[in-house]
């Protein structure tokens, strides 16, 4: 990052820093930091010993392979871990019933939380995170470089034996490994696989190498289902995946991916909201249906940027910075899926891909009748439509283009501030010593509020008429309702360890909150 910083006037992009919080969860305004109050604090260390009780610095464990309760946090030292935390304890009584932001619970899961000053403080060189358990939560870590084949997947949601539930990642980083923030099934059909995961304000930097299964950055795949009640079930926010590049993979390596959620006929929703993803050999996002069963999941996708994906796309004909595909792209088979893409900037400034595959700003085959698409900025250099295209080869369906040009998308650049500096400066692994968050460390402090130029947030903040609420907005500290946030992820995004006074906070400003949440 660049350490030059300045005065943030309130752009029209970003949600202006003085506006009026609306009630949430709880009611009232929520300013920056509110105590949470563990029901059992345990400590965990590099050089600790799962023999040990783990209620003091001193008598640390090793992993967290313990059984704890629900509203539990264990503290872990500065370190660099080495141990593979494969095996994990059973978290019970969930959610909790007191304790948390508020006295009354309501924390779905154990909190794993680097205590140390930074983001560079917690982190591993081999796979830590093959989390095999339900109600677990990872904050503050660092991941990289953990080898090859599935065993560098940096933080891996592990459904293959059965299925598993309640899991967040906050606040983490991982680069230079096969998988970022990964769900997986196995492959199997039956009670496997995720269901009730986030992935949120987390960093992933070329993390979608080559392993035995190609996988995108951040990727829910294997989905699985533990019940069909209302509200968000996957919930992708403000998180940055970039630069994410393979060798030899016949698919995947996307900044973000929802994938077959026909396996376990998936019927629940799915949010990508305020993300980033730029640099990567596919599609920034993609939804793909495999044509398994004809379920019928909810997807919102909205408020992301996405700028300059599908850089290799190894020979493949075609693909959109947004890209929602089924595994025919004949146009004949109408995707079931519930699909929303709205106020998302997506610019693709190359003419074609790497070995001259197509690249659009939005794509689409066999769309259904229940595809929205509206109030996007969509803008490519493509010069060639193999079928049906909007006039100036931006967008591509191989079904009907009615509703992508008659419902209010803008088909003109967004004017990013300054690609240049991201394309030549900010697409290797990120430094974030000195951060507390991934945001931070991406260029934006919500609490001075602050915005580090050049950064990556500086560099996409769009400048084109028409761009103010689209695209990524900058987080604020003040609380506002957002009916798509998960009630699950209540008073853990995100908790921050005060080593002076040996209190847990949660902090505001990594995204943006619901009152009470």
């Amino acid at each position: 990052m660049g350490s030059v910083r300045g005065p943030l006037a309130c752009l029209a992009w970003l949600f202006c820093m003085g506006s009026v919080a609306t009630s949430g969860v709880g009611g009232g305004v929520q300013s920056g930091s509110v105590t949470f109050t563990a029901l059992h604090t345990y400590y965990m260390s590099a050089t600790g010993s799962d023999s040990n009780n783990g209620t003091s610095a001193a008598t640390a464990w090793a992993t967290p392979n313990h059984q704890v309760v629900c509203g539990d946090v264990i503290v872990a030292a500065s370190g660099t871990y080495t141990s593979s935390f494969g095996t994990w304890g059973t978290v019970s009584n969930c959610p909790s019933t007191s304790g948390g932001i508020d006295g009354a619970g309501g924390i779905w899961m154990a909190v794993v939380l680097c205590g140390g000053s930074d983001l560079e403080s917690c982190k591993t060189t081999n796979k830590l995170w093959g989390m095999n358990k339900s109600n677990w939560a990872v904050e503050g870590w660092k991941v990289t470089n953990p080898g090859t084949g599935s065993g560098s997947r940096a933080f891996e949601l592990d459904g293959s034996g059965g299925l598993i539930h309640h899991l967040a990642l906050i606040n983490d980083v991982a680069f230079n490994v096969a998988s970022g923030f990964h769900s997986d099934d196995g492959g199997k059909t039956g009670a496997f696989g995720v269901d009730y995961w986030a992935s949120v304000g987390n960093i992933a930097q070329n993390a979608a190498q080559n392993d035995s299964f190609c996988e995108a950055a951040i990727d829910a795949v294997g989905i699985g289902v533990l019940d069909t009640n209302a509200g968000t079930h996957v919930f992708f926010d403000g998180n940055f995946s970039y630069a994410n590049t393979a060798t030899g993979c016949g698919s995947d390596t996307e900044d973000y991916m929802v994938d077959t959620l026909d396996q376990h006929n998936v019927n629940s929703q799915i949010v990508l909201s305020n993300n980033i993803g730029f640099g990567a050999d596919r599609e920034c996002i993609h939804t793909f249906w495999q044509q398994i069963s004809t379920n019928t999941p909810t997807i919102k996708i909205y408020n992301n940027t996405c700028y300059q994906n599908n850089v290799n796309t190894h020979g493949d004909f075609a693909w959109g910075e947004i890209d929602n595909t089924t595994n025919d792209g004949t146009g004949t088979v109408n995707n079931p899926w519930i699909i929303t893409v709205k106020n998302n900037l997506a610019y693709q400034p190359l003419s074609a891909s790497a070995g001259g595959g197509r690249v659009y700003a939005y794509m689409v085959t066999n769309v259904s009748a229940g595809l929205t698409v509206s109030g996007n900025f969509f803008r490519a250099n493509s010069t060639v439509c193999p079928s049906h295209c909007n006039s100036t080869y931006d967008v591509l369906s191989w079904g009907t283009l009615a509703e992508l040009n008659t419902s209010g998308n803008t088909y003109t650049k967004p004017a990013f501030t300054n690609t240049t500096d991201l394309l030549a400066n900010r697409l290797g692994v990120p430094n974030c010593a000195g951060f507390t968050t991934t945001t931070k460390c991406m260029g934006y402090d919500p609490n001075t509020p602050v915005l580090t130029t050049p950064s990556i947030i500086s560099d996409l903040v769009p400048t084109a008429s028409g761009t103010s609420g689209k695209g990524y907005q900058l987080p604020s500290t003040t609380c506002a309702a957002n009916p798509d946030y998960p009630t699950w992820l209540k008073g853990i995004v995100y908790l921050h360890w005060n080593s002076g006074t040996s209190t847990i906070t949660e902090n505001g400003g990594l995204v943006t909150k619901p009152c009470g949440m």
